[in-house]
């Protein structure tokens, strides 16, 4: 798989508590699987939580525990990776009934579609739930049933991959700047934003100023660094990155294998004012002179 999505519903609030899961698998931007387990979690529901995702003690009663579940489930999820909305939950889920019953843990890294649909619909969206996602995708949802939310975030997925013109979701992740996490026998690291990260690591002011005042935008891939370095070179340096070429900006850099859609609305928009043009080997002899 490209990648695959998954959401639990859970009886009460332990995390322990799973009473369904949906996992739909992707590839080259197409549904594989969809899977739907009811589960019983052998521990009691909370009317509150029935109220939210419609499942109560008699629906699961003749379900299968997770425990009998996870020699199907555990095959889908390792080796790929496994994106939830509001990871951190559905991850710490999927750990709790992992200890629970003491099962092997699969090998995946972990993507979070909130923390993707935070930065893809910044300024489009007031709200980032997946209820208000479908809406703006216009996808039929059935909020807190776990298949339709795992579906729903893949149905997000493939929109945002085709606003940044990703061919997959580790070219997409590198385009926003998040990283993915990793869930194995030994470690645990949920889905986190690199430059955010950086940026309390170091906790340092930025005192270069060789690009201030520039407001950039790119197209293509440099040779010389990531997508990502490079916009934290630009910030590094005093300037303004631009994920949109519009108006604001006043400089465009064109790496290699360029996006004609760029470079044509570039040309558009040099006849309304003057945007300086520079190769990757252009910006970096401003950046170390």
């Amino acid at each position: 798989m490209e990648y695959v999505t998954i959401d639990f519903e859970t009886a009460n609030g332990n995390l322990t508590s799973a009473c369904s899961v949906g996992i739909v698998g992707a590839n080259k931007g197409k549904i594989v699987f969809e899977k739907y387990y009811l589960i019983n979690p052998q521990e009691e529901f909370l009317l509150q939580n029935s109220m939210i995702h419609g499942l109560y003690p008699e629906d699961v009663k003749d379900a299968k525990t997770f425990d009998q579940l996870w020699d199907e489930i555990f095959p889908l999820l390792d080796g790929n990776i496994v994106f939830a909305h509001a990871a951190d939950f559905d991850i710490s889920v999927l750990r709790s009934l992992i200890n629970k019953y003491n099962l092997r843990y699969p090998n995946i890294r972990i993507g979070c579609t909130l923390k993707t649909a935070r930065i893809a619909f910044k300024g489009v969206l007031t709200s980032f739930k997946l209820g208000a996602i479908s809406n703006h995708l216009e996808v039929e949802h059935l909020a807190h049933n776990a298949i339709s939310d795992a579906s729903i975030c893949y149905y997000m997925l493939e929109r945002v991959k085709r606003m940044y013109q990703s061919y997959d979701v580790e070219d997409l992740f590198e385009e926003i700047g998040l990283a993915f996490g990793t869930l194995n026998e030994y470690t645990y690291r949920g889905c986190y934003n690199k430059l955010q990260e950086k940026k309390k690591r170091t906790n340092v002011k930025e005192e270069n100023s060789k690009l201030k005042g520039y407001i950039i935008a790119f197209t293509g891939k440099p040779e010389k660094m990531t997508k990502t370095e490079f916009k934290q070179m630009i910030a590094s340096c005093g300037g303004i990155y631009s994920r949109e070429i519009n108006k604001v900006i006043n400089t465009f850099v064109v790496f290699n294998n360029p996006t004609q859609s760029h470079i044509m609305a570039v040309n558009r928009l040099q006849t309304q004012k003057d945007v300086l043009i520079l190769t990757e080997e252009e910006i970096l002899r401003i950046i170390n002179d």
